[in-house]
């Protein structure tokens, strides 16, 4: 009886670990899909799924309520700490004070002060891990309002206060003395906790479109911005003329573009081309030349289309300048007029010579009677070449020759005009 007793108290604990032993055997096996005699019960894919996502479930809440498992564990392990420090001390000094002490107290009294000291530090515990996790939460919340807020703020005079859709990028500008800038260096975030990260370049020598990706960041995650620029060329080219007019004698050697300079803001100085360059058509339909130029054209006295400029043949010639840069801006026309006279021959320049002669007696006379005069000097109708600088009587047979765009008439007196740098006519001789 004793023995079977003995067997039948052993057996609780044998069966209980015989138990175990089963359960974990008929879950492996369920989980496998097989029966008792190791053979599958079960087949398709749905069990398995089913299976495996009970498995994933429980493996999910193993994790969430790991906090309150080493909450609770922590002071478990302190409580068997405790009870193994206490068997040691007491064994090794049984006539210590503390020991003594405590042995005068029932078992159920240390058990309790024990248990009273576990439970007061599981407590601690919690509310440590709630205000950490609250604090944590509060933090994390403040971040994420923090990200969704930021906004990008221009940081760059170069972008102006341009649309931002896109920004617009005049072709050629520059930043810190650069055509090529960090789209970082453009931008800051509009919170000072959120950072700006980007890899993108921007080429403002580039026309057309140009896309960059930004990044936001902070503790609770990051969020992309892209942005959009577009570089334009506005600026058209300048042509400058140095003189308006240009005077030859028949013969001379002349270059037109001597009295012309073309260039762009960006490019530079233009070079000069006999004939139109081939353009390109770019994505935006405009028109592209590998480098800016400039074109002369030319027009006879007679108003027809010539090549050049034939200094054998007297008379008014135009000269029309255009110029286009490297991204098709045309500067349009500009003019200039070369006039061509004819030589004068030895009798000519004598019989002018006589004439300016008698021009400056009858000048010198008309002068000496208008000091000695007392009553102030008449005005007269001329009429005046403004690019020979001569004065005409409105009867002159040199009118007729003359421009039109080089004749003015006026109602002044002889001395006045003279004054302004004007010559009397060597023909009519004005008074």
């Amino acid at each position: 009886m004793g023995s079977e007793r003995d067997s039948a108290h052993q057996n609780p604990s044998g069966g209980s670990k015989s138990s175990s032993t089963d359960y974990a055997d008929r879950f492996v096996r369920w989980f496998a899909g097989k029966g008792e005699d190791g053979k599958a019960v079960h087949k398709g894919i749905a069990f398995f799924l089913v299976r495996f996502l009970i498995v994933l479930l429980l493996f999910y809440l193993a994790v969430a309520l790991l906090p309150v498992v080493i909450v609770i564990a922590i002071p478990v392990a302190l409580w068997f700490l405790i009870r193994f420090v206490w068997r040691r001390l007491a064994a090794s000094k049984p006539d210590s004070d503390i020991v003594l002490r405590l042995s005068a107290l029932p078992p159920k009294a240390r058990k309790i002060g024990c248990g009273v000291i576990c439970a007061f530090l599981a407590i601690i515990l919690l509310g440590a891990l709630g205000s950490s996790g609250s604090s944590g939460s509060t933090k994390a919340k403040a971040a994420q309002e923090a990200l969704d807020s930021a906004t990008l703020v221009e940081n760059s005079p170069l972008l102006g206060t341009t649309s931002n859709n896109p920004y617009r990028i005049e072709y050629g500008s520059k930043e810190s003395g650069r055509t090529t800038v960090a789209v970082s260096e453009l931008f800051a975030s509009s919170v000072s906790e959120v950072s700006l990260e980007s890899n993108s370049t921007l080429d403002t020598m580039s026309i057309g479109e140009q896309f960059a990706a930004i990044t936001l960041s902070n503790s609770a995650g990051s969020k992309e911005v892209t942005v959009r620029f577009l570089v334009q060329d506005t600026q058209i080219p300048e042509v400058q003329i140095k003189e308006e007019t240009v005077s030859l004698s028949q013969g001379d050697e002349f270059d037109p573009s001597s009295n012309v300079t073309a260039k762009d803001s960006v490019d530079g100085v233009l070079s000069q081309v006999d004939s139109r360059p081939e353009a390109k058509r770019g994505s935006d339909g405009a028109e592209r030349y590998e480098s800016g130029w400039f074109m002369l054209s030319y027009t006879d006295p007679s108003g027809n289309a010539v090549p050049s400029i034939d200094t054998s043949v007297t008379g008014a010639y135009r000269v029309s300048a255009i110029a286009y840069d490297k991204n098709g801006n045309c500067s349009g026309d500009s003019y200039f007029t070369v006039m061509v006279k004819a030589t004068e021959t030895s009798a000519e320049r004598s019989a002018v010579t006589e004439e300016e002669t008698v021009q400056e007696e009858d000048s010198t006379q008309q002068s000496s009677e208008q000091s000695t005069s007392t009553a102030a000097p008449a005005t007269h109708d001329y009429v005046l070449n403004t690019n020979t600088k001569k004065i005409h009587d409105p009867g002159c047979s040199s009118i007729k020759k003359m421009k039109e765009q080089n004749k003015q008439t006026v109602n002044s007196t002889l001395a006045d005009l003279e004054a302004q740098g004007y010559e009397p006519c060597n023909k009519c001789h004005p008074r």
